[in-house]
């Protein structure tokens, strides 16, 4: 069973630089740093068998297994590196207490007669085993030095032990960047896996087996993610290997389900060479650190891990055409007034008010309705003929001139700019009647002059050309106009 968050929204704006950093250096550990690591350790194994050491220590952890279980291991010889000899060593490394006893003396014992040829052995085994990186710089809790507890969570076993983590360390991280900030989020993710690492070495402090990758600081991440979004609910993808969905719940509630698996697999489940102490080490880890961050963190970072409310809008317009395909305008209207309070420049639901309210022209209601329709389009002018096929149905219905002068005068632009030359004009001299003053209106007469000049029109072009000059001599656009067309002395 997995059970995944899958929160937040990725642009170039916000590109997770620390994630993407994190696992460029630890596919750069991985590929480069370890490339070696296989050879070195395929060498320290060719020489146990070969020195003969294998022939000395296997010999005496198959008695221990016998004493142990009472079954004795069926292998013939312990000289040859084959399958089942290899399948021992490994177990005898994974045998604290025998490795105990073994580098305590207390199987080979000091003073016996092989005990120098087996010590010597044994020290030019670890000389050839420890050149590796993960025999280095991995955690061997038994024998750990303080930069083990960061360097291993650098290091991976194998290319899918690297992938996985990687993955992980992805869809877990991205969203604690974007909510964080890269500081934050890298201290959380270095310190939460050094907690994971304490808490490997105090649960298999007698190990010999070098603890690696980087699961410890993905689950102090994930640690972090449930106790930041607390009981908001986040978006989670399931899976059971054969089924999956997605659902939201409380991301609270991941955290003891989590560290249940861990516990529960690591006191009845296989180990497998994985280290869910780790894993309950780092989620725990995480988690407390998110805590601590959550008293400290700015307003701002906070609100980044609430639940975003639900947009009501999308309903409420589905509701209004509803009633709408019914008759029921009265019962559209006031919830398209509720989508505009919310989203003042909403075009679908000044859309739809437009086309309730024309069924009464005469009413005040339609002239504003038209007024903030229009009004939207024309911020935008994208549309030339949406513009102009609300503005003659409004003018066609209403049959007056309700709309503000400032308005009059963008639509005559957008006509002229259109080529709808007459429909311009006519809103023009409208103004020009109206509000001879009105600034806008020597722009008008020039874009009027040019837009005829486009269409070959050049006698009615020189017709407001001079009505231009007479109206408004002392204009900007009448000097232009007048210097095209210099007047006869």
């Amino acid at each position: 069973m997995l059970i995944i968050p899958i929160e937040g929204k990725l642009s170039l704006r916000n590109l997770p630089i620390a994630t993407l950093l994190l696992i460029a250096i630890n596919c750069f550990v991985f590929f480069v740093i370890q490339s070696g690591d296989t050879r070195k350790v395929i060498e320290a194994r060719q020489y146990y068998f070969e020195s003969g050491l294998a022939a000395i220590e296997l010999p005496l952890y198959a008695d221990h297994i016998t004493s142990e279980t009472g079954k004795k291991p069926e292998i013939e010889t312990f000289k040859e590196p084959n399958r089942e000899n290899l399948a021992l060593l490994i177990d005898m490394e994974r045998d604290s207490d025998f490795m105990n006893a073994l580098y305590h003396d207390q199987i080979i014992v000091a003073g016996s007669p092989e005990y120098n040829t087996w010590a010597n052995k044994r020290a030019k085994f670890e000389q050839l085993r420890d050149r590796s990186v993960t025999h280095s710089y991995g955690l061997v809790p038994a024998k750990a030095k303080p930069w083990m507890f960061v360097t291993m969570m650098f290091i991976h076993g194998g290319l899918w032990h690297l992938i996985g983590n990687m993955v992980f360390l992805w869809i877990v991280g991205c969203v604690l960047e974007m909510g964080l900030g890269r500081l934050l989020y890298l201290f959380c993710y270095i310190l939460g896996g050094i907690f994971a690492a304490v808490v490997y070495f105090a649960v298999h402090h007698n190990s010999y087996v070098p603890g690696i990758g980087a699961s410890g600081a993905i689950s102090a991440l994930m640690g972090a993610l449930t106790v930041l979004y607390g009981f908001t609910r986040i978006r989670v993808f399931f899976t059971t290997g054969f089924y999956f969905d997605y659902f939201r719940m409380p991301a609270i509630l991941l955290l003891p389900f989590w560290l249940g698996k861990e516990l529960l697999t690591f006191y009845f489940g296989s180990a497998g060479g994985v280290a869910y102490m780790a894993h309950a080490g780092g989620l725990a880890g995480g988690a407390g650190l998110a805590a601590g961050l959550k008293q400290v963190m700015a307003p701002a970072k906070k609100a980044f891990f609430k639940e975003t409310p639900k947009d009501p809008a999308p309903e409420l317009i589905e509701k209004a055409m509803e009633k709408v395909s019914r008759l029921d305008f009265e019962g559209a209207r006031p919830m398209l007034y509720k989508v505009l309070e919310m989203h003042p420049r909403h075009e679908e639901a000044l859309s739809l008010l437009f086309n309730l309210e024309k069924q009464e022209p005469e009413t005040k209601r339609f002239d504003e309705a038209a007024r903030k329709y229009l009004s939207l389009l024309l911020s935008g002018q994208n549309d030339s003929d949406k513009i102009y096929r609300v503005y003659n149905e409004y003018a066609g219905l209403s049959g007056r001139s309700a709309l503000p002068d400032q308005m009059y005068a963008r639509l005559a632009a957008v006509f002229l700019e259109a080529g709808k030359i007459e429909d311009g004009k006519k809103i023009l001299f409208y103004l020009i009647r109206q509000q001879p003053s009105l600034e806008s209106l020597p722009a008008l007469l020039l874009r009027l002059v040019n837009a005829l000049k486009k269409q070959n029109m050049n006698e009615k072009a020189e017709k407001y050309r001079q009505i231009l000059c007479k109206r408004y001599p002392q204009s900007q656009e009448a000097r232009i106009a007048g210097s095209r067309h210099p007047e006869p002395s």
